[in-house]
Parts: C-alpha cells; structure tokens; sequence
C-alpha cells in the first residue's frame, strides 16, 4: 500500500505537470486559430486517435498477463508475451498505414464532417500526419503497458508530461509563424510525444528491461491466442467507451456547429480535470488488483476498494468547487469570453463524478479480468444507442441532448459494475 502512495504522489506530479502544460496548450491554439476551426481540429484530433485503440486491446491484455506472469515469478513467459505481443502491434501498425492514408486520401472529408463552408488549408496532409504518427504510437506506447505491469506507473506518465511540455515549449518559441497554419500546429502538437516515446523504448530495453528485449524467435503462438483472445474484449470494451465519451463532438460538429463543439469541448475539458486527477488515482491499482487477486489477498483488495472511495467522495468536492470559479477560471484561462449555457457546466460535473465512481469498479473488473464478455455486451449495447438517442434528444434539448445521452450510455459502470465486483470480492472470500 505504501508503494500506491508514492506512485500516486509521482503520478500527480507529472499528470499535474501534463494538465497544465495541456490547458495553456488549449489557450494558445485558441489564440492562433479561430473558434470554429479550433472545433474542427479537436474533433479530428479526437477523431483519429481512436485508432490509438486498433492494439486491439494488446496493450491493457499483455498488462494483465505480464503483473500475473510477475506475480508468480516467471520471467521467460514474459519475455515470449513482450516479443508476441511487439510483432503483432508491429503487424496491425502497418495495416493501418496501408489502410489510413488511401482513405485520407480519396474520401470526401469536409463532406463527411460537415465543414465544405469552412476553408482549411492542407486539410488531408494534416489528417495524414495524424494518421501516421497514431499508427506508430501503437508500437512505441506498449513500453507504458510494460511500465504499468511492472507497477512503475509514473514512468509511463513521464513520457506524455515530457511530450505535452515540449509542444509547449515548441508553441511558445514558434507561435508567430502558426497563426492560422493547422498542419504546422499539428506537427508541434503531435510529434514531440511520439519521439519521446520511441527514445525511451529503445533506452528501456538496452538498459532495465534488456532481458525482455522483443525478439521474432521469442514469438509463441499458444501466447499470441491467449492474449489477443483477452485483448480483443478490452478492444471491444474501449471502443464502445470512447464513442461514448468522444462521439459526442463528432454528433454536434454534424448536427448544430463547430462553435458549439467548441464551448462544449472546453467545458468537458474543464471538469475532465476532476476525472484526470482521479485516474492519477486509480492507475496503479489495475495492476494491484491484478497482483492481489493473482495471490488471493482478500483483504487487501478489500483496503484498496475503501481506498478508492474515499477518494472518490474528496475529488468529488473539489468538482463542486470548480464549477462555483468556473467563470473566474475561464476568463483566466481563455482570456476572451464565452456563451456557456448555464445547463453545460453543472451536467458535465456530474458527468464526470458519475465516471469516476463507475471507473473504481470497472479498474477492478478489468484488473482481475472478470465478467469481461458481460461487460462488453452492456458497453456495445449502449455504444449502439449513442448516435439514434443523441439524433433524437438534439432537436429539442440541443447540446444537453447529448449529454442526456453520454450518462444513459455511461452507466454500466454505476448500474452493473458494483454488483459484478461484490460476486468477485464475495467469491474470493468464501475461497
């Protein structure tokens, strides 16, 4: 438990660092691009990094492995679950290059994001580029999953804090030349992560992890199965997440415009941050309720959920604060002034809280891989309702529609998942 406690004071010291470097990121973008296509270039962010999800899950099931495989002291499993799992992300890597840039390249794009009236300048290079950088992210991002596994979650923050903060840095020095350049201000944004992530990848595996270095003869097959039958359940079950929680600037870009995207992604953003600081949270307890169920440790597991909640109910808090400052915080952040509909910031407040209390269940879940398929078939259901529900609810509450939405399609984690946790926990006991 006192190793949590250090990882978590590491965790937000360099989360803390990446929130910050993030909201001056937002503001300086702001400056240089207009508010509609600032919209644009968040949804089309948001939009391709969903193909940072096509590991098909490999990334979160080689964790999985990789803390019980660590847990019981079996080191060559490892070895031969890193090579497999690098070999098929490589593969997948590719296939997304192959097919990515071809569509990039002939699909109708403003068409398809409802943006033929707004003009943007080297709009398919721009797309291209994010294509190529995600896809690579695939394979440099797996040392995160090594890092988490072995229960170093700090170092995996590292590598984003370091990314966010030279793009900072990069905007700073070079913010007179990118007034109005998108590709440039893509280019600043995205590929300082990247590099950094590949830098520590090769470092890692010549220094601390040499002994796991990937290599094709370690490939095992029988390993290949089990990991991509465990990944593919995590693929499916983020998926549907992400179109939960990130769909809804595609819905409202498509259906009322790309300033209301804008509001409504700087306000989600704002009260992301009570959601942020309670990842920071919970991140080392996936692969501490890995371990301990792997050992049968009831009672420890039963400390971290009292842990959990606890903490839950104190971050709680500091939501309701945030939205009492919120209009003092955005005229110092944004230093311009913005029509926020009074609904918006209470909604996503308690949208946010409600994530975070489903969140300290479904980390369980996942952690000890239980009730995965029941899991996955609630996630897709809801995922599948997204879009008609949203379609249905804008035309009379507008953008509180899709809010409205984002809690029914949120909710297993509230519903389900507590349930599903109690059987696990109530299991082991009786064991």
């Amino acid at each position: 438990m006192q190793k949590i406690q250090t990882d978590i004071l590491w965790l937000f010291g360099a989360k803390g660092t990446l929130l910050l470097a993030n909201f001056v990121v937002i503001s300086i973008t702001l400056d240089l691009l207009s508010t509609k296509i600032y919209g644009v270039w968040i949804t089309l962010y948001t939009t391709i990094s969903w193909l940072s999800f096509f590991d098909l899950g490999l990334g979160n099931g080689m964790r999985n492995l990789f803390a019980v495989n660590r847990a019981i002291g079996n080191q060559e499993k490892n070895k031969q679950l890193v090579s497999t799992s690098y070999i098929i992300v490589l593969g997948i890597a590719l296939i997304l290059l192959i097919v990515g840039l071809p569509f990039v390249y002939y699909a109708d794009i403003a068409r398809f994001f409802n943006i033929s009236d707004i003009a943007i300048p080297d709009l398919r290079c721009v797309l291209s580029l994010l294509v190529v950088v995600t896809s690579l992210q695939l394979i440099t991002k797996l040392i995160n999953s090594i890092f988490l596994a072995d229960q170093k979650p700090a170092l995996s923050s590292l590598i984003d804090c370091s990314g966010v903060v030279c793009s900072l840095l990069l905007l700073f020095i070079l913010k007179d030349r990118l007034v109005g350049s998108l590709f440039n201000l893509s280019l600043i944004i995205t590929l300082p992560t990247f590099i950094i992530s590949f830098i520590v990848t090769l470092f890692a595996f010549n220094k601390n992890y040499r002994k796991l270095k990937p290599s094709l003869k370690c490939f095992n097959l029988k390993i290949s199965n089990k990991l991509i039958n465990l990944g593919l359940r995590f693929f499916l079950i983020q998926l549907s997440a992400l179109i939960i929680l990130q769909g809804s600037n595609i819905i409202i870009l498509k259906f009322i415009g790309a300033e209301e995207v804008s509001v409504f992604s700087l306000v989600y953003k704002y009260f992301n941050v009570i959601v942020t600081i309670f990842t920071l949270v919970l991140t080392p307890y996936w692969s501490f309720f890995t371990d301990s169920y792997a050992k049968n440790n009831y009672n420890q597991l039963k400390q971290g959920f009292k842990q959990l909640l606890i903490s839950w109910l104190a971050i709680s808090m500091v939501g309701v604060v945030m939205w009492i400052a919120l209009p003092f915080s955005f005229k110092i952040w944004l230093n311009q002034e913005l029509d926020i509909p009074a609904y918006l910031p209470v909604s996503l407040l308690l949208f946010s809280i409600f994530s975070n209390l489903g969140s300290v269940f479904i980390y369980f879940l996942n952690g000890t891989s239980s009730y995965l398929n029941f899991q996955l078939a609630i996630v897709l259901a809801f995922a599948a309702l997204l879009y008609p529900l949203s379609a249905y609810l804008l035309p009379t509450y507008g953008v509180l529609g899709v809010v409205f939405t984002m809690f029914f399609a949120n909710s297993y984690g509230v519903l389900f998942a507590p349930y599903l946790s109690y059987k696990v926990l109530k299991r082991m006991k009786s064991n």
